[in-house]
């Protein structure tokens, strides 16, 4: 049972660092600031919405991310104490 709860405890760090290194990719992504500008300079509602979408998934991403890893460190810190 405790090598059970120790591998969902690593997997969930796993995801916590996967979800924060696909919100570094995704704000460093050189195409997806150049395809957010080409939409904007074609019609700005485009432009717009795409910069909307890119950016609730981008921060929701990283919100996830940030989230997992620190009520994981939470409860493990409380188990111990």
């Amino acid at each position: 049972m405790k090598l059970n709860n120790k591998i969902k405890i690593f997997g969930l760090y796993f995801l916590s660092l996967f979800c924060i290194l696909i919100f570094l990719i995704i704000n460093n992504s050189i195409n997806l600031k150049s395809l957010i500008i080409k939409a904007d300079n074609f019609r700005p509602e485009n432009g717009f919405f795409l910069f909307l979408t890119t950016g609730f998934i981008k921060y929701g991403i990283l919100i996830i991310g940030i989230s997992i890893f620190t009520i994981l460190t939470y409860k493990m810190i409380k188990k111990i104490w």
